[in-house]
């Protein structure tokens, strides 16, 4: 196995649905992405695998399978900034779904930190909706 496209990691299926890659930078390297685990909006990272271990399957994985290292909602906000800030993209990303998806992504968060009760997370949230519009990433 070499590199992994980010869009191909659905595992573990019983908790990953509806993956959309929103940065890949290609073998060795890392990706991102937005899905639902367990229902939920998630933010994931990995490395993609590749290069001179064709076995390896990047990481995380489980079992010899690619899987996601899931980022606490909490900081997904900040983490999603950073992923913006080296720009949208790269393999087969498909850059203007990347950037619906992330706006998405970030009403989605806000909604779980109110259930969650998170004080001071809408004001994050909306800083970081703002700041993308003024940069035209959404």
């Amino acid at each position: 196995m070499t590199y992994i496209d980010p869009s191909s990691v659905t595992s573990p299926q019983a908790h990953v649905a509806n993956v959309i890659p929103i940065k890949d930078t290609g073998e060795d390297e890392w990706s991102a992405a937005l899905f639902e685990w367990d229902g939920k909006a998630a933010l994931g990272l990995r490395w993609n695998g590749g290069g001179q271990d064709k076995l390896h399957p990047g990481n995380p994985q489980s079992r010899g399978l690619s899987t996601w290292f899931i980022v606490p909602w909490e900081i997904a906000p900040d983490v999603l900034q950073a992923v913006i800030s080296q720009s949208l993209g790269g393999g087969k990303v498909d850059k203007v779904k990347a950037k619906a998806a992330c706006a998405d992504f970030l009403f989605k968060l806000e909604a779980t930190a109110i259930a969650a009760e998170g004080r001071g997370f809408r004001e994050r949230v909306e800083q970081i909706v703002l700041a993308m519009k003024t940069e035209g990433k959404i």
